[in-house]
This record gives structure tokens, C-alpha cells and sequence, in this order.
């Protein structure tokens, strides 16, 4: 069997699809939306505050990060290519590309928190 979007996943995202494109079940769908946003809003945080704390290793980081696009996606409103959801995809990916013991160097942290920052900022304006 060739199962090369499941592989995708798996092996580059590190997520499963409901995680990766959010949830289409109708108890989704009629969800009070306003939960959801709270939800991702404290996720986001979470994850930046980790960020100023100096947290930088792979396996401290990708919990967090896989966490705030479960939330992410369950906002019903935002829509697949936003910023904020992009920008948490691709550092899932660059992280899923490292051993969980890989320490962040400087610049990449710095890169990492300045990119989640600005799509945080985009993200709240857009809610």
C-alpha cells in the first residue's frame, strides 16, 4: 500500500491530518467558536512565552507548537493558507527535520519567535 500523504505526515509534518487540517466532524463545526479562540489564544501564548524563556530544545518545542495547530484549526474562521497557521506548519516541519535533542541556536530562536510573533499579531487582528 502507498500511502504517501499519510507518510507526509508522519515523517515530515509530525502530525496527524486532523491536527495538520483540523477536524471536519460536525461536533466541530458546532462549536461554540468563541472557545476556540480563547483556546488558541492561550496556546499562543504558551508557546512564545516558552520562546522567552529560552526554551530551544526540539522535544521541549514541538509539543507546544503541535498543540497551537490543533487549536489554530479548530477556529472556524480562519482559512487555510492565514499566516498563522502557515508559520506554525513550517516550524512543525523544520522541527520534525531535527533529532528531539537538537538545540535551537540563537538565530534560529530568534528567527522562530519573530516569525510566530508576527503571525500571532496577524492571527489577532484577523479575530
Amino acid at each position: 500500500m502507498d500511502c504517501k500523504a499519510a507518510g507526509n505526515r508522519l515523517l515530515r509534518v509530525g502530525v496527524p491530518a486532523t491536527v495538520e487540517y483540523g477536524s471536519a466532524t460536525s461536533k466541530d463545526k458546532e462549536a461554540n467558536d468563541q472557545k476556540y479562540v480563547f483556546e488558541a489564544v492561550q496556546t499562543y501564548i504558551t508557546t512564545l512565552n516558552g520562546l522567552e524563556l529560552d526554551m530551544r530544545d526540539v522535544d521541549q518545542l514541538h509539543p507546544n507548537l503541535s498543540n497551537l495547530m490543533a487549536s489554530l484549526n479548530k477556529v472556524k474562521k480562519l482559512s487555510e493558507d492565514h499566516l498563522a497557521k502557515v508559520k506554525v506548519k513550517e516550524w512543525l516541519v523544520k522541527l520534525n527535520e531535527k533529532p528531539a535533542s537538537y538545540r535551537l541556536t540563537d538565530d534560529e530562536l530568534r528567527q522562530m519567535t519573530f516569525e510566530l510573533q508576527t503571525a500571532y499579531d496577524n492571527w489577532y487582528r484577523t479575530i
